[in-house]
């Protein structure tokens, strides 16, 4: 009965996983994506209860495109891609459950031999939580222990997380601004005139200072105005709020933020000049520049959205974004790394759609309507019932409640500055927009025409210059080692010639300047090579910092003689430290006044082994 409900688990959540892949969901620890997560690990680990030790859930896939493809092709058409997801997420599982499995362990051998025979509800949870160890499994592997897991502890550890998890879906999107709500919740949604302009004036309804509700407020006091209408944008939408001036015949103020709590529009000012109270009528007007800079920014978002779906592929959908004057930021899902190729293509696309200079269009339709017309829609973004569809040209449509330019051609450019991953099945993209491209090209002018200046040549020579340079440089650098290595071989002679005698060995030591481990490794074989019953301790200073080596001859190492104890000792006596082998070994040290005492201490080590011996 168990092998037959196992059977029954994996068959009917592989379905589930391949139609919810193929309909552009992909893995994660949220939404959709959790669930997701959840079915294939779920079939993963009862595969794994029915004795299937590899990975097996991209085979049982194909099944499904068997049985179920004739009447959605779409699956066929993506089983490259349905396979990929689900090979990613099935080695990934199989390594949590491979750390799980080491934990669940240490947690057994832990226990053995204890009279506690009840697994703590806070582990039992972690081993779910983390590794994916569902309680019924985790229970079926400590019965063969004699262990029971503690249900009770574990059930109110999966409330506590729920309840967290609660809290923070709805503080999360206003947090710093709920207080405010118990002071405004009287009063009536925001008329917002901004879309159509960027001047208007609006009713004060309410001002709050300090967490209280002011009758007026003063220069230099600072202040959240809601106000009857307003030009200003509200941040939502992933788009950042409106900046910009108020005045009326008693006063000024400079706003820094415009948030909405529901449908009141909460402006985030600081008085600069004489008073402004509640019924005043305001003169509201926006930083065109501000505003325009970010509305090109967001256009070019829902531009990147369909490049993006064009050269990766339909299942990307957007995960989050965000623009303001400075720069936009996208998120979408994605399994892996996009390569430069991929990301010029994305860019090349979205600036031809910019020269093409399409227009912008908003209109306002049902949800229905909307979706029947093919606009893209967030899958976890609440929409009324009349919704605004954003339209570039033939190219784009999405709903979106956000500021835009008037065609595309406004935007003037897009600039891919970074792209990378933000999780599991999730990249980001970064990118600017318009005169923003400006700052960057200038700099990159700067300091291309810099480097020109000391290399005396122009930045059209640049590349060559530099690559003669770097053939000069490699030249050099093998002459200067050819030049070092012809000194070494002269120096062995001289340093044997020189060498100390400690009860019948010989004993070199020497120091450098500016001379690499290699070489010194090298010098040391070098002497072993020439003489019998050495003992070398070499030491060189590189850019302030010490580096010892140490060498024995094999005939010593018999006799007690050991390099890592040799040069242990040496890097002690200069306030460092190291070891190695008995033939040869390095150690290093800071400080270069000490080396002739760590020279000193290699010869007292050295005495000391004769006399034992």
């Amino acid at each position: 009965a168990a092998t037959d409900t196992s059977i029954r688990i994996i068959t009917d959540h592989i379905r589930s996983v391949a139609f919810m892949i193929a309909d552009g969901i992909l893995p994660s620890n949220e939404g959709r994506g959790y669930v997701l997560r959840r079915l294939l690990r779920r079939a993963a680990v009862h595969g794994r209860k029915l004795g299937v030790d590899r990975l097996f859930l991209t085979e049982l896939a194909d099944n499904v495109l068997t049985v179920s493809g004739d009447a959605y092709p779409e699956l066929r058409e993506k089983r490259d891609y349905l396979h990929k997801m689900i090979r990613l997420e099935e080695e990934r599982f199989a390594a949590t459950v491979d750390q799980g499995t080491a934990l669940l362990n240490d947690y057994i051998e832990e226990m053995a031999g204890s009279a506690d025979r009840v697994l703590s509800g806070d582990k039992v949870f972690k081993l779910y939580d983390t590794h994916g160890f569902n309680p019924e499994l985790t229970r079926e592997i400590l019965a063969e222990h004699n262990i029971e897991i503690d249900e009770d502890g574990y059930l109110a550890e999966l409330r506590r997380q729920q309840d967290l998890s609660r809290t923070h879906m709805k503080t999360g999107e206003t947090e710093g601004w709920a207080e405010d709500g118990d002071l405004t919740a009287d009063l009536p949604d925001t008329i917002f005139t901004g879309y159509d302009t960027l001047r208007d004036t609006g009713k004060v309804l309410r001002l709050l200072s300090g967490g209280k509700s002011v009758d007026e407020a003063a220069a230099g006091d600072s202040v959240l105005i809601a106000l009857e209408r307003t030009p200003f944008y509200a941040a939502s939408g992933g788009q950042a709020g409106d900046i910009g001036t108020m005045a009326c015949a008693d006063g000024s103020a400079r706003v820094s933020d415009v948030r909405k709590t529901h449908g009141l529009f909460m402006h985030h000012a600081e008085v600069t000049e004489g008073v402004i109270r509640v019924g005043d009528e305001l003169i509201c007007t926006v930083d065109a520049a501000t505003r325009n800079r970010t509305a090109r920014n967001h256009t070019a978002t829902h531009l990147l959205h369909r490049a993006l779906k064009e050269v990766l592929g339909n299942h990307v959908q957007q995960a989050g974004s965000s623009v303001d004057s400075g720069q936009l930021r996208f998120d979408f899902t994605h399994y892996e790394g996009i390569g430069a190729e991929k990301l010029s293509e994305v860019e090349r696309i979205v600036n031809r759609v910019i020269d093409e200079f399409l227009p912008v269009d908003t209109e306002e339709l049902s949800i229905d309507e909307a979706r029947e017309k093919g606009a893209t829609a967030l899958f976890d973004e609440k929409y009324g019932d009349v919704v605004r569809v954003v339209s570039v040209g033939d190219f784009s449509m999405e709903l979106c409640g956000g500021t835009h330019v008037g065609n595309s051609g406004e935007i003037g450019g897009v600039k891919i500055t970074s792209e990378g991953s933000v999780g599991s099945g999730a990249r980001r993209i970064e990118a600017i927009t318009g005169t923003n491209i400006l700052s960057p090209l200038v700099k990159a002018e700067n300091i291309l025409t810099a480097l020109g200046d000391r290399l005396k040549t122009n930045p059209d020579t640049l590349a060559d210059r530099i690559d003669d340079l770097l053939a000069e440089l490699k030249s050099a650098e093998r002459e200067l080692a050819a030049a070092k290595k012809a000194k070494m071989g002269e120096s062995v002679d001289s340093m044997l010639a020189s060498a100390m005698n400690i009860a019948g060995v010989t004993f070199v030591r020497e120091t450098f300047e500016d001379v690499g481990t290699d070489a010194l490794r090298k010098l040391c074989d070098d002497i072993r090579a020439r003489a019998k019953d050495v003992i070398v301790a070499l030491a060189s200073v590189t850019d302030g910092k010490v580096t010892f080596v140490a060498a024995v001859s094999d005939s010593l190492q018999e006799r007690g003689y050991h390099a890592g104890n040799l040069v242990k000792a040496m890097a002690s006596a200069a306030g460092g430290g190291g070891g190695g082998k008995a033939d040869l070994a390095q150690a290093g040290a800071k400080d270069p006044s000490k080396i002739a005492d760590a020279m000193d201490a290699a010869e007292f080590f050295l005495a000391n082994i004769s006399q034992k011996g």
